[in-house]
């Protein structure tokens, strides 16, 4: 399998002209034996060095790169009683064809008491190593003769060596924070862990910020060789795993238990490639263990993999110090390069990210922000703060300055030069008005949380936004500044009692805060639409909360509620005003106008409307009634002029207008003014044309309303979907059934009358002026009524369906014989 694998492998290489280090995990049967690569937790001796440029000197902690000339004093810091005797070897390199030559090898014995290392950069030099090998009789011409044997190796050991400190150096710092902001505020790795990934460029697992806060600490350190992010600033060997032949191959092997279970990172690649490197140069007396470097000051630290062997092949420890080459200033930037920062923040901090190494090296060092003005600059002291993801500083000395501009520039050392950052816009606190964005009073709504949105001046120096009543503490309220100087703030249900309330807005630095009055207001209308027909003088107005519309304007022309219309919360009938026709006769079917509702509380609210095709014109011409008496009985004459009797085939006829004709595809709707009771006509059933301008209408009314169906009685055209105006076509009552008026003899005579739905009389009188008339209670259940007695053969009724009109009761069959009741109760007039 071994071989299989190699030779692939190999092919792969030719192919890709890439040296691939995944490839050497199968040549290593010990690392194949394990779940996982060896992590780097052993710890191996320690190392004090300083390195003087030009006169200065700087602890290893803070030189990103050597350059030709360093001096390095390297001075071994073993505890005491180290039983092995470590030969402590410098090995300056430089290209993979050309080995080094002897004077670029420097010894010291390490067990020796005070023993220092001190070497100078040779001109031409790239890379430096650091040999810990347990003194042998040879130690010295081994690592010198393995070294210029294979140059190559040593030199691409030195640069994987020195790039996977750095990385492991992000991992590091990452796992420390996380485990300090766990020890002491659990709460706030939910805020902090993607400031602090966004600043050292590592993976962050957002899963694990949804688990309860004991948990996230342990969730986002786990797997800690997949947390590294590739921060070349260009590509490299690493970079080209991605692509190609390589990538074919990282997919194969990367999901392996042994390769990480699928999370490699260039990381892992450079554990792979290095034990690879190494593993070609061991000799029986002498196998090379590296070491990742963890700086502190002038303390190099090494850190292990494997235990190292003091047996043949004993085991030589390798690390690389850093480059030799030029020093590349970190390159960072802001996070958001229009965002102002607050002089008056305790807290400020400028975010940046695109320098990890800023955040978990020591490289970066004596930080400034500098504020320029015209009575010199203020150089304000900065750190890095990874936790936060930027720059900290105390910009408060410049709160004092008048004279100092806004533009604030990050400069520091980086190593033994200089460098100049980002530029930052500070501003200082001021008091501000605020006006709401559309204009509307700043309000709290009853019984719903509302969202209002204020402009100021600016929003980088607010410090909290808070609601004051007429009495107690002040609230704090949700908010955020959606822009420089926008603020959107979470306003609650507005509070049960009276009194006024008001915004108010603190700012870092200033003793008193900015004020803004609140309206109290109950929740406001929605306007769902505004249906308007050209030519039509009323319109419709639908939504929630209708009732608190004081009118509606729609370009220039003024509604107002319609005078006792059928409204409510949801629907509200509008009409406008006589002088408003001439703005009315500018709209035409299909505008698309705006309109504008005002509130009864002072408030508007927007809303834009089609303007509908006009409605069909109709009038009616005739009506006539044929009424059947219901099974016999007295009769009854209708008083009221528009009254329509329940047992009764209503026919009517109507002419359109000069705009509209008859096409036999209409339907004319037939209903109670209440709208419980709806029939509709079409040209096959109950409607027929007489010609493009006239048709005939007729409905059996007991058939189609039922026992129910009362009261004012209106119709409509609908033609082409788009409906007339509701128009009256009579009241609709329905008779009680009278069989006989019984009347005693004698001084005290009275009359009784008998019959069924009697329920539907609302009061009996003996004379048409209604004098002593007798009430019948709501729903009367009886056959009989106690009534007085007739005049002339007849009583006078008020019906409960039409309550205004005075019916006449015929009590005499021998004067009004029954065949005439048909007759008696039909009419018919002309339109």
């Amino acid at each position: 399998m071994f071989s299989f694998a190699w030779s692939y492998a190999r092919a792969a290489a030719r192919r890709s002209r890439l040296v691939l280090p995944l490839v050497l995990v199968l040549t290593a049967p010990a690392l194949a034996a394990r779940a996982a690569p060896a992590p780097f937790d052993l710890a191996g001796p320690r190392l004090a060095i300083s390195v003087t440029r030009a006169g200065k000197t700087l602890p290893i902690a803070k030189v990103p790169s050597l350059a030709a000339g360093d001096e390095i004093a390297i001075r071994p810091d073993l505890p005491a009683g180290e039983s092995v005797h470590y030969l402590l070897v410098t090995a300056f390199l430089r290209g993979a064809t050309n080995p080094p030559p002897e004077s670029w090898f420097f010894r010291t014995a390490a067990w020796k008491s005070k023993a220092v290392l001190r070497v100078t950069v040779p001109q031409g030099a790239e890379k430096a190593l650091i040999f810990l090998a347990p003194q042998t009789g040879g130690d010295f011409r081994t690592v010198m003769g393995a070294v210029r044997a294979r140059p190559g190796a040593f030199l691409r050991a030195a640069q994987e060596l020195g790039q996977a400190s750095l990385d492991r150096s992000r991992v590091d710092a990452f796992t420390a924070e996380v485990t300090r902001i766990n020890r002491t505020d659990p709460t706030r790795l939910q805020k902090a862990s993607p400031l602090l990934a966004r600043a050292l460029g590592v993976k962050l697992d957002q899963d694990c910020l949804s688990k309860v806060a004991e948990a996230q600490a342990s969730c986002l350190t786990q797997d800690r060789d997949a947390l590294v992010l590739n921060d070349a600033p260009q590509t490299s060997k690493l970079e080209s795993l991605a692509s190609g032949y390589s990538a074919d191959i990282v997919r194969d092997l990367s999901v392996t238990a042994w390769a990480g279970s699928g999370n490699f990172s260039p990381y892992v690649a450079s554990l792979f490639d290095i034990v690879h490197l190494l593993n070609a140069s061991r000799t029986a007396q002498y196998q090379y263990l590296p070491a990742l470097t963890v700086t502190a000051g002038e303390r190099l630290s090494l850190l292990l993999n494997a235990p190292p062997s003091f047996g043949n092949p004993q085991s030589v420890l390798l690390a690389a110090l850093p480059p030799i080459a030029p020093e590349a200033p970190p390159r960072l930037r802001p996070v958001d390069p229009a965002a102002a920062f607050c002089a008056a923040r305790p807290d400020l901090v400028l975010a940046v990210d695109g320098a990890p190494l800023v955040f978990s090296t020591g490289y970066a060092h004596d930080l400034t922000v500098r504020l320029s003005g015209k009575s010199g600059a203020l150089d304000l002291p900065a750190r890095a703060d990874a936790d936060s993801g930027g720059i900290a500083v105390d910009a408060s000395p410049a709160l004092g300055r008048q004279d100092l501009g806004r533009e604030a520039v990050l400069a520091g050392g980086w190593g033994f030069a200089s460098f100049e950052g980002p530029s930052f816009r500070i501003v200082a606190p001021r008091p501000q008005s605020w006006s709401a964005t559309a204009g509307d009073r700043p309000s709290l709504v009853a019984g719903q949380e509302s969202t209002l949105q204020l402009v100021g001046d600016e929003t980088a120096c607010i410090e909290s936004v808070r609601l004051q009543g007429p009495s107690g503490p002040e609230t704090p309220l949700s908010w955020t500044a959606t822009a420089e100087n926008q603020l959107t703030i979470h306003l609650p249900p507005k509070p049960a009692g009276a009194g006024d309330f008001k915004l108010v807005i603190h700012a870092y630095g200033l003793k008193s805060a900015d004020v803004v009055p609140l309206g109290l207001y109950s929740r406001p209308s929605r306007i769902a639409g505004f249906a308007f027909h050209a030519g039509d003088h009323t319109g419709l107005l639908t939504g929630e909360r209708l009732d608190e519309v004081q009118d509606v304007v729609l370009e220039g022309a003024r509604f107002t509620p319609a005078p006792e219309p059928a409204n409510s919360d949801t629907q509200l009938e509008l009409a406008a005003a006589d002088t408003d026709a001439q703005a009315l006769q500018r709209f035409s079917a299909g505008d698309a106008v705006g309109g504008q509702a005002q509130l009864k509380d002072g408030r508007t609210i927007s809303f834009r409307t089609t303007i509908e095709p006009a409605r069909p014109q109709l009038s009616v011409i005739s009506r006539n009634l044929q009424v059947e008496a219901p099974g016999g009985g007295l009769p009854i004459r209708l008083g009221g002029k528009d009254d329509v009797p329940r047992h009764a085939k209503l026919t009517f006829a109507v002419r359109t207008g000069p705009s509209t004709t008859f096409t036999g595809r209409e339907s004319l709707e037939v209903g109670t003014a209440n709208g419980a009771f709806t029939a509709e006509l079409s040209a096959a059933d109950g409607l027929m044309l007489q010609d493009p301008q006239v048709a005939v209408a007729s409905i059996d009314l007991q058939k189609r309303f039922g026992d129910s169906a009362f009261g004012p009685l209106q119709f409509r055209i609908v033609k082409d979907g788009v409906a007339s105006d509701w128009q009256p076509l009579g009241v609709l009552v329905r008779l009680p059934q009278i069989s006989a008026v019984v009347c005693s003899t004698g001084h005290n005579a009275s009359c009784a009358l008998k019959g069924a739905n009697l329920f539907l009389i609302a009061a009996v009188a003996g004379a048409p002026g209604f004098d002593k008339p007798v009430a019948v209670p709501d729903g009367f259940a009886g056959d009989t009524l106690t009534v007085p007695h007739p005049r002339a053969g007849k009583l006078y009724l008020k019906l409960r369906d039409d309550p205004t009109a005075v019916d006449t009761l015929v009590t005499s069959p021998q004067t009004e014989p029954a065949q005439g009741a048909k007759a008696a109760g039909a009419a018919a007039d002309a339109g």
